[in-house]
């Protein structure tokens, strides 16, 4: 008899420090990244350490400095440049404000699109948020 046991796949298994312990590998959320006093709020689908893995790229390479809102402040008050003119990583504290449903086929709408631009509106009355308000209008990408 073959057994179907289930592993905890939710342990982190970080190399380095990991930057949610123990919420890591969660998916389908909305998340928050405060850096310099500014907050930035997105969304993924897939881990959230695999999203938070292409930000810290969008900080090392110049390329993508305008791939997204956060990468674009960061760059553009060099938060990611040392004293010296070299390169480094921003100190940004990452949190999950929300977990939600992805779209499933019959629903009128995604949770986790609703989510993220309810959490953009909420912080856009702040100084502090760092997204543009285009990010309320796109269309989900999940349907």
């Amino acid at each position: 008899m073959v057994s179907f046991e289930k592993k905890n796949d939710n342990k982190c298994n970080c190399k380095t420090s990991c930057p949610l312990p123990g919420e890591c590998k969660e998916t389908n959320v909305v998340y928050k990244a405060e850096t310099n006093g500014s907050i930035y709020v997105g969304m993924t689908k897939t881990e959230i350490r695999s999203r938070i893995r292409r930000h810290r790229h969008s900080f090392r390479a110049e390329y993508k400095r305008n791939e997204t809102a956060l990468s674009k402040f960061v760059w553009d008050r060099q938060l990611n440049v040392d004293k010296d003119g070299n390169i480094q990583e921003p100190e940004v504290r990452w949190s999950i404000l929300r977990k939600c449903n992805l779209y499933k086929p019959g629903q009128k709408t995604c949770d986790l699109c609703i989510s993220e631009k309810y959490l953009i509106i909420m912080n856009l009355r702040s100084r502090q948020c760092i997204n543009r308000k285009s990010d309320i209008a796109i269309k989900c990408i999940h349907r």
